[in-house]
């Protein structure tokens, strides 16, 4: 970890490059230009207020930044393992990835084995808005046969009179 004042705080934010993220300033909630949803070169949007975090993260680094009394504390996490991502829901139907570092150690209640533990849960960007127009748009591509095929395989692996109904519905509204 390391520790800025105001001003070197800002320079720091302006010198990363190719990195997404969003930064939180004290007086005003998050503006559209306060998030970096591509992989871009960083710039301040400035305020009246001071930066109260930020968060940053470009493929492979994590960067926490908070504010404490008139420092900034700065946690640059290297080489970010993100197999082990959870997605959460943000504002504007913004999508953050967060990634959770586990470590072994000994733990007296398992005999002193090993266990892996939560060491740091750490910002890993945002969700590809390839991948969510992929999961939302993947039914809307089909063809209509297609469409049908599913619908007929359905049909024959729940066969339910209730589905079978509503398969028909579907049918007759073409």
């Amino acid at each position: 970890m390391n520790i800025y004042t105001k001003e070197s705080i800002k320079t720091y934010i302006n010198s990363l490059k190719n990195y997404q993220g969003y930064i939180q300033f004290s007086d005003t909630p998050i503006r559209e230009c306060d998030i970096f949803r591509e992989f871009q070169d960083i710039k301040l949007s400035l305020t009246k207020g001071f930066i109260y975090e930020a968060h940053f993260f470009n493929g492979e680094d994590s960067i926490a930044i908070k504010q404490v009394n008139n420092t900034w504390i700065v946690d640059d996490v290297k080489k970010v393992d993100t197999t082990n991502k959870k997605i959460y829901h943000a504002i504007e139907n913004l999508e953050v990835e967060m990634a959770q570092i586990w470590e072994a150690e000994e733990d007296e209640f398992c005999e002193n084995m090993k266990v892996k533990k939560l060491k740091k849960v750490v910002f890993a960007g945002f969700k590809s808005k390839n991948k969510q127009k992929n999961e939302k748009t993947l039914l809307s591509d089909l063809t209509q046969e297609h469409k049908d095929k599913l619908l007929d395989k359905f049909l024959s692996i729940y066969n339910d009179k209730y589905i079978t109904t509503v398969i028909d519905e579907i049918r007759s509204e073409r």
